[in-house]
């Protein structure tokens, strides 16, 4: 009689890591003053309680993030540019969801969100919706033109260029990692009480002295 085929450890770790982190995200966990043990009883009885809906899908942000930077070093910047904005709005999209799932937002309008919104437009709602003051003008600034710059690749929205075409695409690049720093610094604010790198430090090393 054939087995079933066992999970990796680490691969099952990462599983559980991404689940949590997830909840976290939405706000169906708290990870406040908690050990990983009581992190993943929290998980065990949504899980066993069937309180959120599961969907398997491939998460491809990460993977624009490298290939923006590997385009950079190998001075393809055209591609970087494409690849930094991408993950620009994966990640804008990803607060949508995530705020839209702590507020029981239907599906339907988080997705109405999502593609009827322009990319500044929704990072100035997400300040809004979740209490804060508009960014700064600067931040948004740095937005336009990485967008913009991309719809020129993507869209054929060609525009006059300076003389020394990859001079600009280089400080839009130097721009769109200060993008990467804000975006992250908000998501660990707004959607991780602060203790991002904490949480993560927690599940990947468990024990049960350590807390967050």
């Amino acid at each position: 009689m054939n087995k079933e085929p066992k999970i990796p450890k680490s691969f099952a770790r990462r599983i559980v890591r991404c689940m949590v982190e997830s909840l976290i995200e939405q706000g169906d966990i708290d990870p406040r003053n908690k050990t990983v043990e009581q992190l993943f009883e929290e998980l065990r009885t949504i899980v066993s309680n069937k309180k959120v809906e599961w969907t398997s899908i491939t998460a491809h942000t990460p993977d624009w993030l490298r290939r923006a930077r590997t385009a950079d070093k190998e001075q393809d910047f055209s591609f970087a540019v494409v690849a930094y904005a991408t993950w620009l709005e994966h990640q804008i999209n990803k607060f949508i969801a995530s705020f839209g799932r702590r507020q029981n937002l239907s599906n339907k309008l988080v997705e109405g969100l999502i593609r009827h919104t322009g990319t500044v437009e929704k990072f100035v709602w997400l300040h809004l919706a979740l209490g804060c003051k508009p960014p700064r003008e600067v931040r948004l600034n740095r937005i336009r033109r990485l967008i913009e710059a991309r719809n020129q690749y993507v869209h054929y929205k060609w525009k006059p260029e300076p003389e020394n075409e990859d001079e600009s695409l280089k400080n839009i690049i130097r721009n769109a990692e200060k993008v990467v720093e804000e975006l992250r610094s908000f998501n660990n604010q707004h959607f991780f009480h602060g203790q991002k790198k904490q949480i993560a430090a927690l599940l990947n090393f468990p024990s049960k002295k350590k807390k967050i």
